[in-house]
């Protein structure tokens, strides 16, 4: 079926309902900005489930005076639509939520946005899991995983989306063209291609967004800005919640891969992602994401290898770790050889990367 703007005035019915979930902590600024955008996009049958990750400031607050028309958001992208927000909200917490029967979701899907109250930050995948099984359980045809910190332009956006999804049934899972907030003619990636030896290939071309194609087979899909059908999720799970923070898009891409399901970038849909496109010198903490990063790697593929290729891959990724730290980073020695000691001391003890290992590296030495 090919669903299209112009196809509006039909009923909502018809189209395939989609869940747009959108996760927040501590993050209302953001995730306002990111709804505005939502609340603009054209598509008749989608319904928007925020799920707030035990925020500790006044995101709930914010997000429902937003809802009422009390928050004016500025964009550089698109203009205040004081018309555009949800007639409504429901909110339910979390330990409810297995006592829900539904109901709440069988009402006009657009106009309804559901908020679920995580009590405590659980992480990106587990948090975004949440939503995830709220929107199996109440029989949604996709799954839109989206960042609180984007912005959607295109009122066209879901359209163009759902459009190639349904004319292309063998794909499981796409993406858009993701594009800096901050620099919006750079492309910060179209999805992208898995390597071996567990490294990764964006795809950044502007000639690629430009060109006559209508889509790119990927072999990686970010978490960023993830349309999934529900019968993949059904089939083959939800985000693994092995790490807290980090790698859930790369186990779900390598997951896809090993099971033949084919991903694509939707390269006429874009949004824009606020992130920094370069970073000079590590602060301390971004030295210890870094280090998060490159633990949830090793920990990952200690799954997939066999012992003694893990152990030759973790030779090569630390020499590789090395040389990046001290000519990209400016790392002392006496630093970056810390680094590594602990780096392969943690990848052999470690079978997951929990939110207690997550805070221990934060509030610890490297």
């Amino acid at each position: 079926m090919k669903v299209t703007i112009d196809s509006l005035s039909m009923d909502s019915n018809v189209f395939p309902k989609v869940a747009i979930i959108i996760l927040n902590w501590n993050g209302w600024k953001d995730t306002v900005e990111c709804l505005e955008s939502v609340y603009n996009l054209g598509y008749p049958n989608y319904q928007v489930l925020v799920v707030d990750n035990g925020s500790t400031d006044d995101s709930i607050e914010k997000i429902k005076a937003w809802a009422e028309g009390k928050i004016k958001v500025k964009s550089n992208f698109l203009e205040y639509n004081s018309y555009s927000k949800p007639a409504g909200i429901i909110e339910l917490k979390r330990k409810d939520l297995q006592f829900s029967n539904g109901n709440e979701s069988e009402q006009n899907y657009k106009n309804l946005m559901v908020l679920i109250l995580n009590e405590e930050n659980l992480g990106f995948a587990k948090g975004n899991n949440v939503g995830i099984r709220y929107a199996i359980e109440r029989g949604f045809d996709y799954v839109f995983l989206l960042n609180n910190d984007t912005v959607i332009s295109q009122q066209s956006f879901l359209n163009e989306m759902i459009n190639f999804m349904e004319e292309n049934k063998e794909i499981g899972v796409s993406v858009p063209c993701i594009y800096y907030y901050d620099q919006p003619d750079k492309i910060w990636n179209c999805g992208g291609k898995l390597l071996p030896f567990g490294w990764r290939k964006y795809f950044t071309s502007k000639n690629i967004c430009n060109s006559k194609r209508k889509y790119l087979n990927i072999s990686f899909a970010t978490g960023c800005a993830l349309l999934i059908r529900e019968s993949i999720l059904e089939k083959y799970g939800v985000l693994t919640e092995d790490f807290f923070f980090g790698e859930e898009d790369y186990e779900f891409s390598m997951r896809m891969k090993k099971n033949k399901m084919k991903m694509a970038c939707v390269l006429n849909a874009k949004i824009y992602h606020k992130l920094g496109s370069s970073v000079n010198k590590l602060s301390e903490r971004k030295l210890k994401l870094a280090f998060i990063h490159h633990l949830n790697r090793l920990v990952h593929l200690k799954k997939y290898y066999p012992k003694i290729l893990w152990k030759l891959y973790r030779v090569y990724a630390l020499i590789y770790i090395f040389l990046m730290l001290r000519v990209r980073y400016k790392v002392s020695y006496k630093d970056a050889f810390r680094y590594l000691m602990k780096l392969s001391k943690d990848s052999d003890s470690l079978s997951k990367v929990d939110k207690k290992t997550f805070d221990n590296i934060l509030r610890g030495d490297l």
